[in-house]
């Protein structure tokens, strides 16, 4: 698990133990360092750069161990932590500007790899998405299209870069978006997350005023576009794809207390589109996560009370008081057994009937749940535990055992914590 620490400089924990690997920082510093004098050195280079003044902002890690993170000042570094040059310094550590604007740099908020990409990654600002990709020496090839990574290759600098500006999406949207864009203004309106859809090579971007955008990053092509009426979008979720029909569906919970369902309709595996239905009426509370069950069937809303809720248009069960706090995040198990909330403390619920099974006790509030599950896939029960097709979802397994899932997380104490559920 790679983590920002409250200095603002990155710390990295692997293990079963979660042990800290202290030599990473260590040797980002170095790098850093060593690069700031590459940097300043060559004439038309980007500004030198000071780790010491370095404020990082986001950063995500690759399942080969690629690291890369953002900044204040504009800035995407991309930091490869092993390979044959490992004592280059210049060729481990690259940097690329956000953007198109370097003369007015804006704050990177969100950096993420693409899935199953140790190359390729976006970076997101209040009022720009950066599509990268570089060049890199790799042991593992890869099996995404576009990713460079295969073979042997030197490390390289950028050899990909795309910028699409939130004043080029917001042209793209209907005639309701766009003169809600010229009531509220320019300035009113940003970036505000994003997510992939790795199995249909998706990226799901919206803004802090209810925009939505469906992009196909293989394509570089706009799929969908909504409005949701001046509406934050608090939590977005997607159930696998069924691979009978093609068919996936996506949720999205807004502020006015609203969860907006949505049907991904695909005809072949090029042409996709999202339908919008009818809005369905959360609570009198405001959810702030969701999640859609594996098969399709229900859904889970965690809200800003500390409730939580099972439902299908309707609610099947209701704990009002699951946390003191906001439910920042939510997992619902593979065979749909299990259910696990974050707030101040985690918990393991039964998501049949919403019983309260395990708690963990944590010093901190938990934004985010990083969670393990058996590899072998359990069979899919319904409500009444019976057994139900996994049409479009992989096969069943070996139920035996009980869940043994495993959680990480890190709490907003700066405390990083690597729970067990019993058997």
């Amino acid at each position: 698990m790679l983590t920002i620490d409250t200095k603002g400089f990155l710390r990295l924990f692997s293990g079963l133990e979660g042990d800290e690997d202290r030599q990473f920082s260590q040797d980002l510093r170095a790098h850093l360092s060593a690069f700031t004098d590459v940097a300043g050195s060559e004439a038309g280079k980007l500004m030198p750069v000071s780790p010491l003044r370095l404020n990082i902002t986001c950063c995500d890690i690759a399942l080969t161990g690629e690291v890369v993170f953002g900044t204040n000042a504009g800035e995407v570094f991309y930091y490869r932590t092993a390979g044959d040059d490992k004592n280059n310094s210049n060729s481990r550590l690259l940097r690329e500007m956000h953007g198109s604007d370097k003369a007015n740099p804006e704050i990177v908020n969100h950096v993420h790899f693409r899935p199953g990409t140790s190359t390729h990654l976006i970076s997101i600002s209040d009022r720009c998405i950066s599509f990268m990709g570089f060049l890199s020496s790799s042991p593992s090839p890869s099996t995404v299209k576009g990713d460079t990574s295969s073979g042997h290759k030197p490390f390289k600098a950028l050899v990909e870069k795309n910028n699409i500006s939130l004043d080029l999406l917001l042209r793209s949207m209907n005639k309701e978006a766009k003169q809600e864009l010229f009531r509220l203004g320019d300035d009113q309106i940003k970036l505000d997350e994003c997510r992939f859809v790795a199995e249909r090579s998706w990226l799901l971007f919206w803004t802090t005023t209810g925009h939505l955008w469906v992009f196909d990053y293989t394509a570089s092509a706009i799929i969908y576009s909504t409005y949701l009426n001046n509406a934050r979008i608090t939590s977005i979720d997607l159930s696998s794809v069924n691979r009978e029909t093609g068919q996936q569906v996506m949720v999205v919970a807004t502020s006015s207390k609203s969860i907006y369902p949505f049907r991904i309709r695909a005809d072949n595996q090029t042409e996709a589109e999202p339908i919008k239905e009818n809005p369905v009426l959360a609570s009198k509370v405001l959810p702030r996560s969701i999640r859609v069950a594996p098969d399709r069937t229900f859904i889970i809303v965690g809200d800003d009370g500390g409730g939580l809720a099972r439902r299908i248009g309707s609610v099947e069960w209701q704990v009002a008081n699951a946390h003191t706090g906001w439910v920042h995040d939510l997992v619902i198990s593979p065979d749909q057994r299990f259910l696990l909330s974050a707030s101040e403390s985690v918990k393991l619920w039964s998501a049949f009937d919403g019983t309260l099974l395990q708690s963990f006790m944590t010093h901190g509030s938990v934004n985010r749940l990083v969670t393990r599950f058996p590899s072998s896939p359990l069979p899919l029960l319904d409500r009444n535990q019976n057994p139900i097709s996994r049409a479009g979802g992989g096969g069943g397994g070996d139920s035996s055992g009980g869940p043994k899932v495993t959680v990480v997380t890190v709490t907003d104490a700066s405390e990083l914590y690597i729970l067990r559920t019993l058997n």
